[in-house]
């Protein structure tokens, strides 16, 4: 039985701005190309276009850029005649046999899976690739930043060209509902600065060019509206510099603050985005499992080249914990534009293996024994008909249920809960099943200011049985434990 020390894979990672292509084995990408093709005519189908940076600083040439996402409310189909092309002039790039080598393919979190059978089809038909793994890039980027460490879970920010998205991960296991995607990436920050340069020079300016001026000079500021005074009386000076291959003098103001502000406020680089990286992050979390969160903030990776930005981490740290005043810790990796690529070749070291699904959302946290001690005293005082005393022990089991949840609430977030909303929001949380609500508020126990004092009721047989019935499931569905 062969082994991955004995196969040979092709790593591919196609982005929207550069694709990482080599084999494993190597510890980096063999190469890294603009994903990008030009065409004289695009709409002559049997011109063969220019490909990659071969495409680039020809003014009579139309770009195009297969990869890119325009929105993120469906799954666009790539155009396989310009895929087919790019993908072609990079495996030629290789100068290898198809039939020698394996694929392992990172698929982008917002994929459509329609493109990655075709994708499939194109390598086994065309380059008679044998065999073609494809892994999720989240996935790929978490288990890689937690090899070596004491953790299981974290939350995945991945900060594409013109796509990001983040997911959360608890025990191992990704939680579906936290995946958010958005079209704030490094193309808004990039195509705003090429503006700015277009109005100092006339020259045949690509994206591509700036990205080194990008990484050198621009920055994320704690307090935009102090840097913004700042620059404007002077205190913040304009940088003077050269343009990369085109030896170009250029000046560079405010833009290097104000664009990367934009991934927090996006009306300052796009009036179409309205919710900024911040709020998509908090969205995030707010999907994920009330006691899940401390263990998932302890860890959030930074991924995607623009994540590079000076002072993104900072200021991402201090917007999450404005939102969860819990412990927020920021982790990233030295080659974080290409972590993907070095996380599929560890992975593939390490033995391709299922990625597991998260089954079910509930609190992992024990139960309480203060709860546990009110409900058995409560099944104690019923065995002995002791109808009053046993429906006064459930009025404090469900106290002590509200007052349980509502401290660890208060330690996870800063948001306030409405007392009369608290157990209709272990509903939305997916914590108790709505059909578990509806018995308990049939049985009148939600209808409640949340006592501070117990009320002395005549209780009956029937209803103190059913009550009880009430609670094993209650405190199951909340706690995780067995009756």
């Amino acid at each position: 039985m062969q082994t991955s020390e004995t196969l040979n894979y092709i790593i591919v990672d196609f982005g929207s701005q550069y694709t990482k292509i080599g084999f494993y084995g190597e510890g980096y990408p063999r190469f890294i190309l603009p994903t990008v093709i030009a065409y004289k005519n695009p709409n002559n189908p049997l011109e063969e276009p220019k490909v990659s940076y071969n495409a680039l600083y020809n003014k009579d040439l139309t770009l195009v850029y297969p990869f890119q996402e325009k929105t993120v409310s469906s799954h666009s189909d790539w155009n396989w005649r310009h895929v087919k092309e790019l993908i072609t002039g990079m495996i030629r790039e290789l100068k290898v046999k198809g039939e020698d080598y394996l694929v392992f393919y990172i698929e982008p979190a917002h994929s459509n899976p329609n493109n990655t059978k075709l994708l499939i089809e194109l390598l086994q038909t065309k380059f008679r690739i044998p065999k073609v793994h494809v892994y999720k890039q989240p996935f790929l980027i978490f288990k890689e930043m937690v090899r070596g460490l004491n953790k299981t879970s974290g939350l995945v920010i991945e900060l594409g060209h013109t796509l990001s998205s983040i997911t959360a991960f608890y025990k191992g296991y990704e939680i579906p509902t936290s995946q958010k995607f958005f079209l704030l990436g490094g193309n808004n920050l990039i195509e705003e600065f090429l503006k700015k340069i277009k109005e100092q020079t006339d020259l045949n300016i690509s994206t591509y060019d700036l990205i080194l001026l990008v990484n050198k000079y621009f920055y994320v500021p704690v307090d935009y509206e102090q840097d913004q005074e700042n620059f404007d009386r002077g205190y913040i000076k304009k940088v003077e510099e050269i343009l990369p291959v085109k030896s170009t003098p250029i000046t560079i103001g405010a833009e290097r603050f104000r664009f990367p502000e934009g991934l927090f406020h996006p009306e300052l680089i796009r009036q179409d985005i309205e919710q900024g990286l911040a709020t998509m992050i908090i969205d995030s979390i707010n999907e994920c499992p009330i006691d899940t969160r401390a263990e998932i903030l302890d860890n959030v990776i930074l991924s995607g080249g623009l994540s590079k930005l000076k002072g993104l981490d900072k200021r991402i740290k201090n917007e999450i914990y404005k939102a969860f005043p819990i412990t927020v810790n920021i982790n990233t990796h030295d080659r974080r534009e290409v972590i993907s690529w070095i996380a599929a070749e560890n992975f593939i070291r390490d033995g391709l293996h299922d990625i597991q699904e998260v089954q079910e959302r509930r609190l992992t946290i024990p139960v309480p024994e203060t709860i546990l001690q009110y409900y058995n005293e409560g099944v104690n005082a019923e065995k002995a008909e002791l109808w009053i005393g046993c429906g006064l022990l459930i009025d404090k089991v469900m106290l002590a249920i509200y007052e349980d949840i509502k401290n660890r609430l208060s330690q996870m977030s800063h948001l306030k809960i409405d007392p009369s909303d608290f157990f209709y929001m272990m509903t939305r949380e997916r914590i108790v099943t709505q059909e578990t609500y509806k018995w308990g508020e049939e049985l009148g126990l939600f209808r409640i200011d949340i006592p501070t004092t117990i009320k002395m009721e005549n209780r009956t047989k029937n209803e103190i049985g059913d009550k009880l019935d009430f609670l094993i499931v209650f405190i199951n569905e909340i706690f995780g434990i067995k009756e």
